[in-house]
């Protein structure tokens, strides 16, 4: 048998060696591109599902303030008149409805921020009210924060959750007098992440307001 002859298995055996190597290494290339694309799409996956989280968060966020806003909005707007305040609760004359010149307890409106529950309430006497239990107040010597802050979850004065999960609410100006007009207020609301919001709104009193004294 010739030389070349007996060298023509062993030719062909490193060609077939190198052709293993080569489709090995292909093999490993293609793995790492696969793995690279697996990653590159579970990154955005992650990126999406963590973006639509926080889209859903922020509209439960905003749902909850406009209610609240809405809420304390639409008692200032209706009432005629600030009896009195401190640094949680703002006492309304809603309006002087049976025209007597004075505010009766039917035409008061409490709305209050309480701390320990972090709820926000108001309290207001039921359309039921008995006309025995309907009292009229002197403006001039009624203190009516300490009054309406007496009655608070009677019969005659029930409250209404308005909100829950409130953590502050402040109320601008500091000093309000009968012919204050414009309320601001800041309500800052708990979210489901454990972080907190602060929302700003104002609101200006348009009903009549009563001329008694």
């Amino acid at each position: 048998m010739s030389t070349t002859a007996r060298q023509f298995p062993r030719n062909r055996s490193r060609r077939h060696r190198r052709m293993r190597g080569i489709m090995l290494v292909e093999v490993l290339l293609a793995l790492a591109i696969t793995g690279l694309i697996a990653a590159g799409v579970a990154s955005l996956l992650f990126a999406t599902a963590g973006g639509t989280k926080e889209r859903q968060e922020l509209r439960r966020r905003n749902v909850r303030v406009d209610v609240v806003a809405a809420r304390v909005d639409g008692a200032v707007r209706s009432s005629g008149r600030i009896l009195g305040r401190d640094a949680k609760c703002l006492v309304l004359w809603t309006s002087d409805s049976n025209g007597s010149g004075v505010p009766d307890l039917a035409e008061l409106r409490r709305i209050e921020w309480d701390s320990t529950t972090k709820q926000l309430l108001c309290y207001q006497a039921p359309a039921t009210l008995a006309a025995a239990d309907n009292t009229a107040y002197v403006l001039a010597t009624t203190d009516f924060v300490t009054v309406t802050a007496a009655l608070r979850g009677t019969a005659s004065f029930p409250a209404t959750v308005w909100a829950n999960g409130v953590s502050g609410w402040t109320l601008a100006p500091l000093t309000m007098t009968e012919a204050t007009r414009l309320i601001s207020y800041d309500i800052t609301i708990e979210l489901t992440s454990g972080q907190t919001h602060t929302a700003r709104s104002a609101a200006a009193l348009r009903a009549t307001p009563g001329n008694g004294a």
